[in-house]
């Protein structure tokens, strides 16, 4: 109904949210039992649970719902980035309390029943399991009792660890948008200034050779006289729309994304009188220049020639 396909981003706020989604009937159901427990018959625990923890329901509703709707009203880059996890969450919220306020309660009070302790061997392993998880819980306890009392000991240890994060984190490749294997890679050719519309036709068909002779390639769309990164028309550039093989079809290492890419950059980069190379295409379409791409490409729509001109 948004117009969000199942991306990253749009799994991400599902699983993030599945967390949320089940506290609220968590709530009701633990409610409903804690009265039950009591004595009170399962209909009249569903409405003694509804009455006490309603308002806490539709609070934490509109509390998550007000933190993350606002995200999807940024502009930019980040906007496009948090919009599908924020309204994906928001919307996961809502349909959760509306649950917890209607069918958990009416499910609890026509499923549940006084519980009887019973006497066969699934009664024997939950008495087992009990048993250690208690004695789980009772250690954890302990545990963190321990570290509360020795508290220069436990500082110790945090600053360790944080610092132990932090060295790891610097050894980790970072980047704005990760690149991803979307089934399809961008080439570019650039010759020197004011080399005719001709020239640039027969390198651009020097480069087709070399882009469908490589494994994993499908299809190859070219447009002579026009370069993609700087989005200017001239004579000197080409562009080419590769479209690679189905997913399910490029098993071995040669035909895998990052390899593809790196071979039809390779092979491009010896054509005489050009500079050449494969590029992917941007996770958000639109957003900027693909990282590696060279800074005399990186222009803007006003700009009519790169900056380092080819001799």
């Amino acid at each position: 109904m948004l117009g969000f396909s199942i991306n990253t981003l749009s799994l991400f706020g599902l699983v993030l949210a599945i967390g949320l989604v089940v506290d609220d009937a968590i709530v009701v159901v633990e409610a409903v039992e804690h009265h039950i427990e009591k004595g009170l018959s399962p209909k009249d625990a569903a409405f003694k649970a509804m009455e006490e923890v309603s308002g806490p329901v539709i609070a934490i509703a509109i509390i998550l719902a007000a933190v993350f709707v606002p995200t999807a009203f940024i502009p930019g880059i980040t906007g496009q980035l948090y919009q599908q996890f924020a309204v994906t969450i928001a919307v996961s919220v809502i349909f959760s309390a509306f649950n917890a306020l209607s069918l958990s309660p009416a499910l609890c009070a026509l499923l549940l029943k006084p519980k009887k302790k019973g006497t066969g061997p699934l009664q024997k392993f939950y008495d087992w399991f009990n048993r250690v998880f208690g004695r789980a819980t009772d250690g954890y306890v302990s545990i963190c009792g321990s570290a509360i009392r020795k508290s220069k000991t436990s500082l110790i240890l945090l600053v360790g660890v944080a610092v132990l994060a932090g060295l790891a984190g610097n050894k980790l490749p970072t980047g704005f948008l990760p690149d991803e294997d979307q089934g399809f890679i961008f080439a570019g050719i650039q010759l020197p200034n004011a080399a005719s519309l001709q020239r640039t036709g027969e390198v651009a068909r020097q480069a087709e050779e070399i882009i469908l002779k490589t494994p994993g390639v499908k299809y190859c769309s070219s447009i002579v006289g026009y370069s993609m990164l700087s989005q200017v028309q001239n004579t000197y550039s080409a562009f080419f729309f590769i479209s690679l093989e189905e997913w399910s079809k490029r098993k071995k290492p040669e035909e895998k994304y990052e390899a593809i890419k790196a071979s039809i950059s390779k092979k491009m980069a010896g054509i005489p009188g050009a500079i050449g190379f494969a590029f992917p295409p941007p996770a958000i379409m639109g957003s900027a220049p693909p990282a590696g791409s060279p800074s005399f490409w990186k222009t803007g729509p006003a700009r009519t020639s790169p900056s380092s001109p080819i001799t």
